[in-house]
């Protein structure tokens, strides 16, 4: 689960999760070598002292293994389009704020900002708000907060989702409050930097990924291009891909077929 993580802002307290879902523990480096999960918070650690370090001395850098390099050759800027993983030059919320302040994961990054928001509706309303959700961009006009901009489902209860199960979650948020998914999101940078030592590397496991095909996510970003394209597999290679119908809250709304389907991803590992 995502989205429940409470900021850090020491390296000593790194989060429990990464931007990466490392499936078993391990991710492979470019090296060849198996990364466990327990080095990588390690290496996270001391690639950001090593980062510092570099600021003096940018010509040299030392791979996570322990190794030299030089600095790579920099790629002519005609042939920077045709890298086949995607690159992040610069934090996500730098790329975010480009699209103005009414796109909601700029809204969510000042502290307590979207929680005061939040406030101005039972916490049901909050949540059906979120679980309506069928824009193709989660944008605000100016002076208009997202939660303002979002409109609750008309129909009572939701068509895959009873009174109930929204009574249980808006029990829960109640006595939690929405910080915790919220800081989800102001982790955004962190993760970047955290996740730095591992960019091009290529996940070796058998994965599996799901979702949604109305899901604003997916068809944002390029995201669906991506996937369809080869993209993500040319970085995930042993991937398995399944877009069904639904959107965000895929594994509630299709809970029967997402079951479905990471059983039968599950099965071709069990023993016969």
């Amino acid at each position: 689960m995502t989205g429940l993580y409470p900021p850090f802002s020491q390296p000593e307290a790194l989060p429990p999760k990464l931007l990466f879902t490392i499936m078993d523990g391990r991710m492979q480096h470019p090296h060849n070598s198996a990364i466990h999960l327990p080095q990588l918070l390690a290496l996270s650690r001391q690639k950001l002292v090593d980062t510092q370090t570099r600021a003096t001395n940018p010509a040299s850098k030392t791979c996570i293994h322990g190794c030299s390099h030089k600095s790579p050759r920099r790629l002519p800027d005609n042939q920077k389009e045709q890298k086949s993983a995607p690159s992040a030059p610069r934090p996500a919320t730098e790329i975010f704020a480009a699209l103005g302040d009414g796109f909601y994961i700029t809204q969510f990054q000042e502290p307590g900002r979207a929680e005061k928001a939040f406030t101005r509706y039972d916490v049901a309303t909050v949540l059906k708000k979120f679980y309506s959700i069928e824009l193709d961009s989660i944008t605000a006009p100016p002076g208009v907060e997202i939660i303002d901009l979002l409109e609750a489902s008309s129909s009572s209860p939701l068509p895959w989702m009873t009174d109930e199960e929204l009574g249980q979650y808006a029990e829960k948020f109640q006595k939690s409050g929405f910080t915790g998914p919220l800081n989800y999101y102001r982790m955004m940078d962190m993760n970047w930097r955290l996740t730095a030592p591992w960019h091009g590397a290529k996940i070796m496991v058998p994965a599996k990924f799901i979702a949604g095909d109305k899901d604003t996510g997916f068809e944002s970003f390029g995201t669906k291009h991506y996937v369809e394209s080869g993209g993500l597999k040319s970085n995930v290679p042993d991937l398995e891909v399944a877009i069904i119908e639904g959107h965000h809250y895929l594994q509630q709304e299709q809970a029967q077929r997402v079951n479905t389907e990471i059983l039968s991803f599950l099965d071709k590992f069990s023993e016969n």
